[in-house]
């Protein structure tokens, strides 16, 4: 596949890398938006990013900024800055980088099961979710001022919430979309009555229908160690990625009628919707639309 022409696609940002597994002079090749591209650390720790096409001279990506210890690209012009998320470096939460994750669908198809608290149950049996409890109780969704899309007042029963805790207790959920390949979750976090535990997923997409999920985690766990919150995180995005590299059609159809939604689909309708307007052709099926 070829770099995409799509500009709203190319003038976003996205995480390509985690700075901290870029050693100095260490190359890291990788694709986004169709695009072969080449990261290196320099000697000061400042990434470099070059495009790479067969037969032809390597150029240089202009927009490449490191910020939360992640590597940020844009292969066009941005057409804003990157996302703030402040929780960031305050004190107190514990900040986990969770890896990166190849998987075979859109990265659109990432972020909506990562806001579908419908497959909690079915998906994530004994963890996020049970059998007994299958019901999602109503939430609000509504975009923002700045145009970000957000999901409030969610709820739902979790035997095993997260690796700080082992009873079920029912769980507060916001979610946050900033971005098209962006999600951010806020979450009641049981170390800590007042606050939230934050996890959040980058998404980068190699190719329309390949990406790579970058994630971090902000927690106020003090009793669980790095390997056992990752453990955690990974048991459960493997049970998410076993069902999302089987999910057809690869690219997010954007009419309902293609997909039957529900009442707690909610997020998902609007997702779709919101989509749809921001005029995104990258990774989204647009054909079936038009047909209906």
């Amino acid at each position: 596949m070829m770099k995409t022409t799509d500009q709203i696609a190319l003038n976003d940002w996205y995480v390509v890398a985690a700075l901290s597994n870029l050693a100095a002079g260490q190359t890291h090749q990788t694709r986004l938006l169709g695009q072969n591209i080449s990261l290196k650390a320099g000697a000061d720790g400042r990434p470099t990013c070059v495009e790479i096409d067969a037969g032809q001279p390597a150029r240089v990506v202009e927009h490449v900024v490191v910020r939360y210890d992640f590597v940020w690209v844009c292969l066009g012009q941005p057409s804003r800055d990157i996302v703030d998320i402040p929780e960031i470096g305050a004190p107190g939460r514990r900040f986990i980088q969770r890896g990166r994750i190849g998987v075979a669908t859109s990265a659109q198809r990432v972020i909506e099961n990562f806001f579908d608290l419908s497959h909690f149950s079915f998906v994530h049996t004994g963890t996020l979710g049970g059998m007994d409890v299958t019901e999602v109780p109503p939430y609000s969704v509504n975009v923002r001022e700045n145009g970000e899309l957000w999901a409030t007042e969610c709820r739902f029963f979790q035997p095993k919430a997260s690796a700080a805790i082992a009873g079920g207790v029912e769980i507060a959920y916001n979610y946050r979309v900033p971005r098209p390949l962006m999600a951010i979750i806020y979450k009641t976090s049981p170390s800590h009555s007042t606050e939230n535990d934050i996890i959040g997923l980058f998404v980068q997409p190699r190719d329309e229908t390949d990406c790579v999920v970058h994630s971090f985690g902000l927690m106020w766990d003090a009793v669980s160690s790095d390997a056992a919150l990752l453990h955690f995180f990974h048991e459960v995005f493997a049970q998410d990625r076993s069902v999302l590299i089987h999910q057809l059609p690869k690219k997010l159809p954007l009419m309902p009628r293609r997909e039957i939604p529900t009442h707690s689909d909610a997020l998902s309708i609007a997702y779709r919707r919101w989509l749809d307007k921001s005029g995104l052709q990258f990774g989204v099926d647009r054909e079936t639309a038009k047909a209906a």
